[in-house]
């Protein structure tokens, strides 16, 4: 089965989608020396995440990047909103307990991969392990010690940008602190309005409604219940607020029982 689209063809294969094991055409492909990719995406989280379309984006240079060089796509694996920094990703494990001797492991570029030389370190492994080879669509492979030296250089860069990146952030919300700015979502019971902190009519009726069935000996469980039935009907064109976590319930009544 060849998921790479022939010539003058747009589609590419749906993110996440696999081969159910090999067929006999796949496996006589492979017997034939004729490589089988494996592509992976991924993007960092953001604001409006389930929006974004780097994924497709990188999947179709990575398709393009098969259909130049003549591999067969058997399986596409994309994480969504998931940090570059971290190893525990669950569709680049798949991506990765996919692979068979002699596959590719196809990635758009080496800081799509991981944004950690460490863990850019560990997966070539990992996949090195399975009989299988890294390669990049931007052509920051490893065919050569240059290539090589060249494709580590830039996974550095990646984890140096992004450690900058947490840096401009933290100083940035720094500088917002020492001048009064609320930074963050406010916590359960208040809005921000103007740049002020106030209460939250609604969340507040919620929080003195659990405070009165605590008093009356109910226990966390039943609170939760009693407030999920008990979510008001939008009036005056505002929306409908959600009865708070037992966790917010536990922190309002410690504070309340503190005298705060």
């Amino acid at each position: 089965m060849r998921l790479v689209p022939s010539a003058g063809e747009t589609e590419v294969p749906t993110t996440n989608q696999a081969v159910d094991g090999l067929s006999s055409t796949q496996t006589n492909a492979v017997d034939a020396k004729v490589v089988a990719a494996v592509i992976y995406c991924r993007f960092s989280p953001r604001p409006n995440s389930d929006e974004c379309e780097s994924n497709q984006q990188q999947l179709a240079r990575c398709v393009a990047y098969c259909e130049k060089n003549g591999f067969y796509v058997v399986g596409s694996f994309c994480d969504s909103a998931v940090s570059g920094g971290v190893l525990n990703r669950p569709e680049l494990q798949k991506a990765i307990n996919y692979l068979h001797p002699g596959f590719l492991l196809v990635a758009d570029r080496p800081d799509r991969l991981a944004r950690d030389m460490a863990i850019s370190l560990a997966i070539r492994k990992e996949i090195e392990d399975r009989g299988a080879r890294l390669v990049f669509a931007d052509g920051n492979n490893f065919d050569t010690a240059e290539s090589e030296l060249l494709a580590n250089i830039m996974s550095a860069f990646a984890q140096f940008e992004r450690k900058k990146f947490s840096q401009r952030t933290k100083n940035g919300l720094a500088k917002k602190r020492l001048e009064g700015v609320r930074v963050g979502r406010p916590p359960y019971g208040y809005k921000v309005v103007d740049g002020k902190m106030c209460e939250n009519e609604d969340e507040q009726w919620f929080l003195s409604l659990a405070e009165t069935l605590y008093r009356g000996g109910d226990s966390f469980n039943d609170i939760v219940n009693t407030l999920r039935n008990a979510i008001p009907s939008q009036s005056q064109g505002r929306p409908v607020c959600m009865p708070p976590s037992i966790q917010v319930i536990r922190r309002y009544l410690r504070k309340r029982q503190k005298g705060h």
